[in-house]
């Protein structure tokens, strides 16, 4: 891809496809993002242009040549990403409001966005009552597909509100709790993840309806078949002995976002799981 113009208020840049039969190349502009499907018979790509003028999917027939437009708007198009072994696609709609940090975003995706008819799905959190107040459908967390293409697994963040400019000098200081897990050199380090952290959730595509799994009590790591709550407490205060990151993991129940206290076992930062008693989980951790 040849890159934006520096400077420009737009993400799009030139993507340069070679046709390795003929040798000819073309060109498709300010292209964002763009992902092959697993076949490799079809591209799907965002467009980010100047003034948003133009701006949306489109998916791109490598065999035809044919171009179609799934979804256009004067927003930003963000998160492509196809079901493995398929042609659904998923990617997200949004824009940033007015004095408001975060993008607010609504979910696109298309069963079959490689054929001649896709069957759009759309799901604007605003509009749920149950999606959480406050809170915006996040692209730090890309939409991930479950295997079956039955359950997108989504990430949240509250909505802020951007603070006030000020000709005051800001305050330079760094405070450390010995209470703290993590060494101060570690939460610096760390400081700009945390702040695109994410509380992870999933989304049933047949009938759209929305479950938290994830909260500040509770961590959730997400797979494509089964999520796990994640519980570090036992161990934040054991000594490393070279496996600094044990956890215990449960399964959740994505219908419900409740864990599994059944499934306890212990991991590491390499999986290697270690059998704990089953049922002895804490009352933050289950229900």
């Amino acid at each position: 891809m040849n890159g934006s113009q520096e400077g420009a208020s737009h993400r799009g840049t030139d993507l340069l496809l070679r046709r390795l039969s003929d040798g000819t190349t073309q060109n498709v502009g300010n292209v964002a993002q763009y992902d092959f499907d697993d076949a490799g018979k079809v591209v799907a790509y965002t467009v980010d242009a100047a003034d948003q003028l133009g701006n949306g999917v489109f998916v791109l027939d490598l065999a035809s040549g044919t171009t179609r437009a799934l979804d256009t708007d004067r927003k930003t198009y963000d998160s492509l990403s196809w079901r493995a072994d398929s042609t659904d696609l998923v990617a997200l709609r949004g824009e940033q409001p007015d004095g408001k940090t975060q993008r607010e975003n609504v979910l696109l995706a298309w069963t079959g966005a490689g054929s001649a008819n896709p069957s759009p799905i759309v799901w604007d959190p605003s509009t749920d009552n149950s999606f959480p107040s406050g809170f915006v459908l996040s692209e730090f967390s890309a939409p991930r597909w479950s295997e079956d293409g039955s359950r997108l697994f989504v990430g949240i963040k509250e909505q802020e509100d951007k603070p006030e400019e000020s000709s005051e000098p800001k305050a330079n200081l760094d405070i450390y709790h010995w209470k703290d897990v993590d060494l101060q050199s570690e939460q610096i380090v760390r400081i700009a993840q945390l702040r695109r952290a994410t509380y992870a959730s999933a989304l049933s595509i047949p009938s759209k309806t929305f479950v938290r799994l994830a909260d500040d009590a509770i961590d959730v790591t997400t797979t494509a078949d089964a999520p796990r709550s994640v519980d570090p407490t036992p161990y934040q205060h054991d000594p490393p002995e070279g496996d600094p990151s044990r956890a215990d993991y449960y399964r959740i129940d994505t219908s419900t976002g409740q864990s599994d206290c059944s499934s306890r076992s212990t991991c590491s930062a390499r999986w290697a799981r270690r059998p704990t008693a089953a049922g002895s989980c804490s009352s933050r951790t289950c229900t």
